[in-house]
């Protein structure tokens, strides 16, 4: 139980370092954001929001936070492997996001955690979705 919740917070981690290194593309201070295309600019804004509030809401240990890291991850997955010529050689990354979604899945197995729970339709069904992941 212990070891998800610590898993989690280590995912909030791993993703404000994400952000943070899309801001600093952002100001050029990595990546020159100036002179990346269309499609890297608009790539490289969608995960610097993406990762800011993945890592919220995996640091609260929200539904919407694990949403979100598998959003993040999966749209990585496709993007560099799929469309390798565009964005270039990102294995780190690949391996990156095949290990830690590998392993929530591991630790959410073994701690009985539903990865998915879809809501019913009852009436407010949805009220407890910022209800923390215990």
């Amino acid at each position: 139980m212990m070891t998800f919740r610590l898993y989690i917070r280590f995912l909030a981690l791993c993703y404000f370092v994400g952000f943070a290194l899309h801001a600093l593309d952002l100001f050029g201070a990595r990546l020159d954001f100036q002179k990346m295309n269309t499609l890297w600019k608009a790539w490289t804004l969608s995960l610097l929001c993406a990762d800011l509030l993945a890592a919220l809401g995996l640091w609260l240990r929200t539904r919407w936070g694990i949403g979100l890291f598998f959003t993040i991850a999966s749209s990585q997955l496709v993007a560099y492997i799929g469309f390798s010529r565009v964005f270039g050689n990102q294995s780190f990354l690949i391996g990156f996001h095949l290990i830690t979604v590998g392993l929530f899945l591991v630790l959410a197995w073994r701690n009985g955690k539903p990865v998915v729970q879809l809501p019913s339709r009852s009436p407010g069904s949805l009220r407890n979705i910022d209800k923390p992941i215990e």
